[in-house]
């Protein structure tokens, strides 16, 4: 049985993540939540695992693919 969740499936990127990179999330009512990329391949002395990425994830909702402004004032969660 699938886990629910309450945010849909979108289709992955097959590019390599880069610190900048932003991407979304798509919520049940069609509306967009955004993220960014801040660091890829986090050393292990500073990561809970080889191969961990420090996200940002903000408070920015759309009814598009194309995020207000992004910026460190407007997160959602803590950096993770």
């Amino acid at each position: 049985m699938a886990e629910l969740t309450n945010l849909r499936v979108l289709t992955p990127s097959k590019k390599k993540l880069s610190p900048g990179d932003v991407f979304s999330m798509q919520l049940p009512d069609d509306r967009y939540l955004f993220g960014r990329v801040i660091l890829v391949d986090l050393p292990r002395e500073s990561a809970p695992m080889p191969g961990a990425n420090l996200i940002y994830v903000y408070d920015v909702v759309s009814d598009g693919m194309e995020p207000g402004e992004l910026s460190p004032d407007r997160l959602l969660l803590p950096p993770i």
